[in-house]
């Protein structure tokens, strides 16, 4: 494949969502990928879902 700047950017705005997130044990990530190929992600810090997604 090819990687350019819109795959460069991407992958910062991904990597920017886990920088401000702690993970104590029993973390979960959520993530979820739309028809469109948007990809959204979700942390919940305890067994329960996410009410909101943290990226899209």
């Amino acid at each position: 494949g090819t990687y350019g700047e819109a795959e460069a950017a991407a992958i910062e705005k991904f990597a920017e969502a886990f920088r401000t997130v702690d993970f104590p044990p029993g973390s979960s990530v959520f993530y979820r990928q739309s028809p469109d190929g948007k990809l959204g992600l979700s942390f919940s810090p305890h067994d329960t879902l996410p009410e909101k997604e943290a990226v899209v």
